[in-house]
């Protein structure tokens, strides 16, 4: 089957999806691996890339070998990874026979591509289009599944407040939509029409827009997370970081002392019972949602009961865990990397400057003492 004879848009496609997907696979890596939901999204990165440059190649070297990408099939994995990313949001673990399980299609038909590619039946009509039926009506299937799994799951209102993550997910969960019922589309047209060369390339095209699309989005989402991290690394001291004009800002707070006392046990009840602060993404946001008040309420608390703001607070807790970790010699076998992320940091540098900063050692020098001792 030809392609038409119109502008090659799919290998630009394809180059720039993979070129985004390295990028997004290097940033991940470097600063968003503790995250579960961060290890989805760097693995799907990788996927991606993988995709994108295997069909790539294809357009470049295989032209003429298409049966190469229509039976490899990718498509049976892009479910999974929304429905993890969904597991991930809500805060629910992902065990590596849960994974196995959904990606038994993707298993099947690949095995079916190997089997083809060495015993060559793709060449034979009455075999490879009855398989090739039943994998694509299979794929649709797949995603349709998958994605209105994920519209009615029940998710906990925290995901809210993920605006980013959330947008990743639910483009994603839309792109499937509109590719399962596209692809129908074209399957009806070509079985009325028999424009198959045109339809295929058209549909093949939106599918390679819709991979760029997303890597994009993860992108956006990493670089959020890039420069957070940047901008721990150059925090001022808690001494310059606090608002100096604090308490006049929130002098007709209608909060009464009482009230900001309460939050206050609350807030120290929460940290030491669920200890939120292990967890690399936490936001003022989210504190606020666990405890049940505004974030503005929160805010006020922080800086008149307990004159601080919030990422020193945290950060505060998070040194005296990395401390207690390491007199405890639970956190002596960790490289400095590992305690960092174990003590809910998203790099070592800025584990590093905080510890320095509110112990007046630096962790090496830390776990020296603990040792000697």
């Amino acid at each position: 089957m030809n392609e038409p004879a119109i502008f090659p848009l799919i290998p630009y496609l394809l180059l720039l999806t993979g070129t985004v997907s390295a990028i997004n696979i290097y940033i991940g890596f470097e600063y968003n691996k503790k995250d579960l939901f961060g290890k989805v999204i760097n693995a799907f990165s990788i996927f991606v890339f993988f995709h994108a440059f295997y069909v790539f190649y294809l357009e470049n070297f295989y032209i003429h070998e298409r049966w190469l990408d229509r039976m490899m099939p990718f498509i049976f994995v892009y479910g999974p990874f929304l429905y993890f990313a969904l597991r991930a949001m809500k805060g629910k673990t992902i065990s590596t026979g849960r994974v196995l399980i959904h990606l038994i299609p993707f298993a099947i038909f690949f095995v079916i591509f190997i089997h083809s590619a060495i015993y060559g039946w793709y060449k034979d009509p009455h075999i490879f289009k009855p398989v090739m039926r039943i994998s694509a009506l299979c794929s649709v299937c797949s995603l349709l599944g998958y994605t209105f799994t994920g519209i009615f799951s029940n998710g906990s209102n925290a995901i809210l407040q993920m605006k980013r993550k959330r947008n990743i997910v639910l483009v994603g969960g839309i792109m499937m939509l509109f590719v399962s019922m596209f692809f129908i589309a074209v399957s009806i047209s070509i079985a009325k029409h028999g424009t198959a060369a045109q339809s295929s390339y058209v549909f093949r095209t939106t599918i390679y827009t819709f991979m760029l699309i997303i890597t994009v989005l993860i992108l956006g989402y990493l670089k959020n997370m890039f420069l957070k991290v940047h901008r721990a690394d150059g925090e001022r001291p808690l001494e310059e970081a606090l608002d100096k004009d604090a308490t006049p800002l929130y002098a007709k707070s209608k909060l009464s002392d009482l009230q900001l006392q309460e939050y206050t046990s609350r807030l120290n009840d929460l940290m030491d019972a669920q200890k939120p602060y292990l967890d690399p993404s936490l936001s003022l946001e989210n504190l606020a949602l666990q405890l049940k008040i505004p974030a503005h309420h929160l805010t006020q608390t922080l800086n008149l009961q307990l004159q601080t703001n919030f990422t020193s607070f945290v950060n505060k807790h998070r040194i005296a865990y990395a401390c207690h970790m390491l007199d405890n010699k639970s956190g002596s076998k960790l490289t400095i990397e590992q305690l960092a992320f174990a003590s809910g940091f998203n790099s070592k540098i800025s584990f590093n400057r905080n510890f320095k900063l509110l112990v007046s050692l630096t962790p090496s020098e830390y776990l020296q003492e603990v040792t000697s001792t």
